[in-house]
């Protein structure tokens, strides 16, 4: 049974692409018109002001990432900054002294040892914000990430478009796995997503439907075909969530029992969008579902004694 929230609550756009919660539980919500901090009751909307060189620095919010250090690092159509909750303003990112504007990348992820991976358009950086330090790794000489999430030794994993890549820190290495052939690249599938469980799998999203790669056996089986794939995002130990271009899929990741949820709109408790571009999972548990056309749909961690009925007359 979920909760909606849109323009009509506050909410500056009802295109979402992201969704992060900061370290002192505010949710926010980056559209394609600006940036939305939610408190549970309302919303405060940022948006670039060119008279304010301390405000956001471009309104369509592409991804969002929280580092350990509380900073908010925000990827926008026309590069990054970050906001500073303390102070309650917005610095562009300069990777180096000679950027004239602020540094472009798609995803920021920060691993285990405190470095920021930053996804740009051919290649990736690995960024020390203790003393600025990076390493820029080129994708004529590495590969062209599509998609990183952080693996279970605390390190990053990358995809490209066609194959997954494991980073080794003690040599600054990385090891490929095959996933996709060159004939699907031909009919235009790519891996866009990917999640790594705690069962010793990883959940990979593609234009084309989810994949699952067992790390033990190296096998690769189909969980949804035929389906983009936008957002992975574990619920609890046992339950991920899947956004799709078709609704929402809820993966028991140890029976493999699948459920899918889909708008309707004869039913008022469903999700508001079938097109999920994020999921966040709160600190409480709940989770929080965005996506094109429905603004925000959210559903609490708390169990109700009351059953729903709904009339679809």
């Amino acid at each position: 049974y979920f909760r909606h929230y849109d323009n009509r609550d506050g909410l500056s756009h009802n295109t979402v692409f992201c969704a992060v919660q900061d370290r002192s539980g505010f949710m926010w919500f980056g559209t394609n018109v600006g940036l939305n901090r939610f408190d549970g009751y309302s919303f405060q909307v940022y948006e670039y002001d060119s008279s304010d060189s301390l405000s956001l620095i471009q309104n369509r919010v592409n991804s969002m990432f929280v580092a350990s250090d509380g900073i908010i690092w925000i990827c926008t159509e026309d590069g990054v900054c970050t906001y500073d909750p303390e102070a309650d303003v917005f610095h562009p990112f300069y990777l180096t002294e000679d950027d004239v504007k602020p540094s472009f990348f798609m995803h920021v992820l920060e691993d285990g040892y405190n470095d920021l991976w930053m996804i740009e358009n051919s290649g990736f950086v690995r960024y020390t914000p203790s003393d600025g330090s990076y390493r820029r790794y080129p994708g004529k000489s590495y590969f062209n990430p599509t998609a990183i999430t952080l693996a279970s030794s605390g390190s990053p994993l990358f995809a490209d478009s066609l194959s997954l890549w494991r980073y080794t820190r003690q040599n600054d290495s990385f090891v490929q796995t095959p996933v996709l052939s060159e004939k699907d690249a031909m009919r235009g599938n790519k891996i866009y997503t990917l999640l790594q469980l705690p069962n010793k799998k990883i959940l990979i999203g593609t234009l084309s439907g989810l994949l699952q790669l067992d790390e033990t056996t190296q096998e690769i089986s189909v969980l949804i075909p035929g389906i983009t794939i936008n957002a992975l995002e574990l619920q609890d130990n046992r339950t991920c969530w899947i956004g799709s271009e078709d609704g929402l899929y809820i993966y028991n990741i140890y029976d493999g029992n699948m459920r899918h949820s889909r708008y309707t709109s004869e039913n008022s408790l469903s999700i508001r969008d079938n097109s999920i571009y994020d999921i966040c999972r709160d600190s409480e548990g709940g989770m929080w579902l965005v996506g094109y056309f429905g603004g925000i749909s959210y559903l609490p961690n708390r169990k109700t004694a009351f059953n729903y009925l709904i009339d679809d007359n």
